[in-house]
């Protein structure tokens, strides 16, 4: 007769190895997690960013020609700009200043960035052209 330690089928994994393994996980998905809000909260920013840089661009283009000359009530429309978002969460923003200081400004739609950069203020980016 066979020892009882024989007949036991070994081709299943113990309890212990499957905790082992779900712990490794879980402190995998710990680490993991907090990185993954950090970097999805930074590519928000830095999309007010690019529509901020890609304005001063279109505003650089319709000064470029001799018949504009004001800035008065200049809109990002009348440049040929539209911004990045969608629905309620479109970015926003404002041409003003004066001819050799002009400013812009682009406020966060989906008011997710918090503005912890350098160029922010609460949820609007501002970019100076001189």
């Amino acid at each position: 007769m066979r020892p009882l330690s024989e007949k036991i089928n070994k081709n299943g994994f113990t309890l212990i190895e499957i905790l082992v393994v779900i712990a490794i996980i879980g402190i995998l998905a710990t680490i993991a997690v907090p990185n993954f809000i950090a970097y999805r909260q930074q590519s928000i920013c830095v999309e007010v960013e690019e529509d901020a840089y890609s304005l001063c661009l279109a505003v650089n283009s319709y000064f470029s020609s001799p018949t504009n000359t004001s800035l008065t009530g200049l809109t990002p429309a009348q440049v040929g700009f539209s911004f990045s978002g969608f629905g309620e969460q479109k970015n926003t923003g404002t041409i003003g200043g004066t001819i050799d200081n002009i400013i812009i400004q682009v406020t966060d739609g989906s008011g997710r960035c918090q503005g912890n950069r350098p160029g922010w203020t609460d949820h609007v980016y501002t970019k100076i052209i001189k």
